[in-house]
């Protein structure tokens, strides 16, 4: 992320830049010095002294076995390599905070081992301050001592991706939240934590405490970006930072005219000895540490009142002056091929697999033209009043794929759609799965008589569109195919029925450029390829996630070929008389 970029949305959101304490992108380090980008590399030496490093910028400084942060890592990018750590200068002193870390994991620990973040703890077993890190299930966990000298942990519900990640932790007060901000899906993951019981510390270490035993262990993998900032951050503020981190530029959006008024100016005056505020008038430098053999300085300002020629308006009344130029809210330009490495490759579904059916992917991009997509695997939500389905949105001028319990639904003869409100002929409840498309075009249906063998279709409102029997899709290839000039299906073992024909998804006809899988169902797939705005179907039925599958990391414990069913046999039933019955 570029710290423009950052300072511009904090800006653009009225979030105060003052908040922000520190920012590591790693791009230029120093020796043993990663610069706090919110400053250019020159302001962190006083007096231009290269020697001498000022503390007040917190300036992180290598006090690791290895220099690996500072040195031999990609442009952009901190390698850690376990034993590796950072110090934030001196440390940060303050009570309420927020860190991002956007990084990649090189592998998981293992075992009961947990990695570290970053820690305000100079060992596992200090009374004050907080642990951030990741255990060995690849989810994020915070721990700490709590005013009984007991160790508290909690641990955020959500498994990380094996690609990269962005996470923030917050403290607020008595409240820690930790977000899982998953841009590709577009969703955060919001868990609140109560921390009472921890003890403030100004330490801050990145990337490992410096003594550490009992199981934990050093970070191993990359950090792109690093943030942290004064106060806890409502978490619609965090998401909205969290945006930053994929954006490439903050389009301006347009501008248009408006009236400006005016106080008349009458007259004015002079005062040469006029008091212009107060501030520093001069400096001394002190030092204050020596950090791994890099000392650092504190410019020590001396205050008082600043003097100088001051101008005094004498106005008139309220007048129009003219016309002027007022901007309208800028918007994100997002990088979608940069964000594209967040995403997972594999899947397992929830339900047990039949291997003889066979299954059918298609993935696309996290976005276009600079915005992500919408309208893509959304959930009809019921409206219990009149028996309806409502869309997330209203979509004027556009059409829907409409998909009940997986089978597709056509149009017209089987729902009506009208601005938000879905409409089924059939009978649907609140006991129905209901997801849709936006798409563009209409549909288009033909029945047939059973044992046709192959039909051939010239029409061209046939082509660039899914073929479906039934509410069944059919796998392009192998029961159907299509031409330039005719589709031709497959119907000779087929009964009598109707052929649907929907279109795409406006990012679907990336698909016709490789992004589409298909093989024989399992219950766990490895598709060897980002699942990014994933339409998938299982058998010819449309699925959806978090009900019929599950997105899953390459390291994920979740993984494996078996399906457990529940049992039937009773184990225990809480009878305290045991075996008295």
């Amino acid at each position: 992320m570029d710290s423009g970029i950052l300072i511009k949305t904090f800006q653009k959101n009225f979030l105060e830049t003052g908040n922000l304490v520190a920012f590591y992108s790693f791009d230029n380090p120093s020796g043993k010095v990663v610069f706090n980008q919110l400053y250019s590399s020159g302001d962190h030496f006083i007096t231009g002294d290269s020697s001498k490093i000022d503390v007040d910028l917190y300036p992180a400084i290598s006090v690791g076995s290895t220099s690996n942060p500072t040195s031999s890592t990609p442009a952009g990018s901190g390698y850690f390599d376990y034993t590796d750590r950072l110090q934030v200068g001196t440390g940060i002193n303050v009570e309420d905070w927020c860190v991002f870390f956007n990084f990649l994991q090189s592998t998981p620990p293992s075992g009961a081992s947990s990695s570290i973040l970053a820690s305000t703890m100079s060992n596992p077993n200090d009374t004050s301050g907080v642990n951030i890190g990741l255990n060995a299930a690849n989810k994020v966990y915070v721990d700490f001592i709590n005013s009984s000298g007991n160790r508290q942990t909690y641990v955020h519900s959500q498994e990380l991706s094996n690609f990269n990640n962005l996470v923030s932790v917050g403290k607020d007060g008595e409240s820690l939240e930790i977000i899982y901000h998953d841009f590709i899906n577009d969703k955060n993951d919001l868990e609140v934590f109560d921390v009472s019981g921890a003890k403030n510390s100004t330490d801050w270490f990145i990337g490992a405490m410096p003594t550490m035993y009992g199981g934990y262990t050093g970070f191993s993998g990359y950090f792109d970006d690093i943030l942290i900032t004064k106060g806890g951050y409502a978490a619609a503020a965090k998401n909205i930072i969290s945006d930053a981190f994929f954006t490439t530029g903050l389009e301006s959006g347009y501008n248009k005219e408006v009236v400006v008024y005016s106080n008349e100016v009458t007259g004015r005056t002079l005062n040469y000895t006029g008091v212009t505020g107060t501030g520093v008038t001069g400096y001394e430098n002190v030092l204050v540490d020596t950090v791994n053999g890099v000392p650092i300085y504190n410019s020590s300002g001396v205050t008082g009142l600043l003097t100088g020629i001051t101008v005094e308006y004498l106005t008139g009344g309220l007048n129009v002056s003219g016309t002027g130029i007022s901007g309208v809210e800028p918007y994100n330009d997002f990088d979608f091929n940069y964000a594209n490495k967040y995403a997972d490759n594999c899947l397992i579904f929830n339900k047990k697999i039949d291997t003889s059916l066979k299954y059918e992917i298609y993935t696309f991009n996290s976005g276009y033209t600079g915005q992500q997509v919408q309208g893509l695997n959304e959930e009809l939500i019921y409206n219990y009043d009149d028996n309806t389905f409502i869309t997330l949105t209203g979509y004027s001028g556009q059409n829907l794929n409409v998909y009940m319990d997986g089978s597709a639904v056509y149009s017209g003869s089987g729902f009506s759609f009208n601005n938000y409100l879905v409409e089924f002929t059939g009978s649907f409840d609140i006991e129905n799965t209901g997801i849709y498309d936006f798409i563009s075009g209409q549909q288009v249906a033909t029945s047939y008589t059973g044992s046709a063998g192959t039909i051939s279709l010239t029409d061209a409102k046939y082509f660039n569109k899914d073929v479906y029997l039934d509410g069944k899709k059919l796998i392009s290839g192998i029961e159907w195919s299509g031409t330039a000039s005719a589709i031709e299906i497959d119907a000779s073992s087929s009964e009598s029925g109707t052929y649907f024909f929907l279109p795409l998804h406006s990012e679907a006809y990336t698909y016709l450029s490789g992004n589409r899988i298909t093989g024989a169902a399992a219950q766990f797939i490895n598709s060897n390829t980002k699942l990014i705005n994933e339409q998938i179907w299982l058998d010819g039925l449309r699925q959806k996630e978090g009900v019929d599958y599950t997105k899953t990391s390459t390291y994920s414990i979740l993984n494996s070929e078996k399906y457990l069913t529940g049992f039937t046999d009773l184990i225990f039933n809480n009878d305290t008389g045991f075996f008295n019955v």
